[in-house]
């Protein structure tokens, strides 16, 4: 599943049910189902057993089949609260899904995601896995929203879709039925103004759930100030740049400063291994959204980052950062971004910033006031 999800067929029109067995494995199953703590030998070994093509015959699955089957027997080893399981097995689990869910229908794969969010409050010990199997959902994100129609805000310009109440705190129902089947009724309702539309309509519900419920619940884990989440911080930012691109141009304007903000305040943090970690996200997110997207990080670096010692953090942020984007950019794709960073380096050159790092007997615990990379910088612009 993990290698290879793409060739899975779902049939969503009849729901056809198909068996696969591979009787060579039988005993390493009847281990494993058991929560056996054996470290498997590769991704594939932990999900060896499922098989989706027998000889030259594809298998066909239901969406209701992977959901109702296939999915519980991975969540067998990511739900053991005991430790029983190892957590390399847990972890080929949580891949294992995250691929499942890139061939789910909405209606499947919301029931499945919002499950997950309402698990994290009941099951605190696995917080943490629960965490990474939402990002894995997540990072298969399949659903292409960019042909929405919104204003300049992100907001709809149907008035056919109502928003979803607003929920900072995910829903705390075991298996989300009752969402489940208010979508199904909203898609038989559809089903008499043509499939163009209807395709429409379940792409502005897809939509607005996004932007009401499922980024407020991510952005309240990625402002997670608790020290033991660290890790986890950069992982959940990618995963909500990464749907933020699934959305309309103008939806991801609309809601990237708000992420991009939350993450540069972290940047302000006494402790230099959140501030590395925090630059690290902002590394990769740079990265992932290419020069077209730098100015936006800069701005909010400058928000966030404009007074006393931040100016030193804000000027190395911006060392960091340019030595990454420059290696995937062409020349004049940063122009725009000119006037801001010349702004900042001229202080850390010529300014108080420059002064403070030559005045003789200055000491500081940041470790970001104790280099000197302005000259660079000008360099690589």
């Amino acid at each position: 599943i993990q290698a290879a999800p793409e060739l899975m067929e779902v049939d969503e029109e009849n729901g056809s049910e198909s068996q696969a067995s591979d009787d060579d494995d039988d005993d390493e199953d009847a281990q494993q189902s058991k929560g056996s703590t054996k470290t498997p030998k590769s991704h594939l070994q932990a999900i060896s057993p499922l098989n989706f093509t027998s000889g030259e015959k594809e298998l066909v699955l239901s969406p209701a089949n992977i959901r109702d089957l296939i999915i519980p027997l991975f969540e067998h080893w990511v739900l053991n609260e005991d430790g029983s399981v190892h957590h390399e097995l847990a972890n080929d689990a949580i891949y294992a899904i995250g691929a499942l869910g890139s061939v789910l229908p909405w209606t499947q794969y919301s029931s499945a995601l919002n499950r997950y969010l309402g698990l994290v409050k009941k099951m605190p010990k696995l917080e943490k896995r629960l965490t990474r199997l939402i990002l894995a959902f997540m990072d298969n994100f399949h659903f292409d929203l960019r042909q929405v129609k919104v204003d300049s805000q992100g907001r709809l310009l149907s008035n056919m879709v109502a928003p979803p109440t607003a929920a900072t705190e995910p829903q705390q129902d075991d298996d989300g039925d009752d969402e489940e089947a208010e979508q199904e009724d909203a898609e038989q309702a559809d089903a008499g103004i043509g499939a163009e539309r209807a395709s429409e309509l379940q792409a502005e519900r897809i939509h607005e759930t996004i932007v009401h419920k499922l980024l407020p619940a991510l952005r309240k884990k990625l402002s997670d100030t608790n020290d033991d989440n660290l890790a986890l911080r950069a992982p959940v930012a990618m995963s909500v740049v990464r749907v933020l691109t699934a959305l309309p141009p103008q939806t991801m304007t609309s809601q990237l400063p708000g992420i991009l903000t939350t993450i540069c305040n972290m940047l302000r943090s006494k402790a230099q291994s959140a501030r590395n970690a925090t630059r690290d996200t902002l590394v990769r997110i740079g990265r992932f959204l290419g020069p077209s997207y730098f100015g936006f990080i800069v701005k909010e670096l400058m928000a966030s980052l404009s007074r006393g010692p931040q100016m030193h953090i804000l000027s190395y942020t911006i060392f960091v950062l340019l030595k990454e984007i420059v290696t995937i950019s062409k020349v004049g794709d940063l122009d725009y971004t000119v006037e801001p960073i010349v702004g900042i380096l001229m202080q850390d050159v010529f300014g108080i910033i420059a002064d403070e790092k030559d005045a003789e007997g200055w000491t500081t615990k940041i470790k970001e006031a104790k280099v000197h990379h302005g000259a660079d910088c000008f360099e690589m612009l």
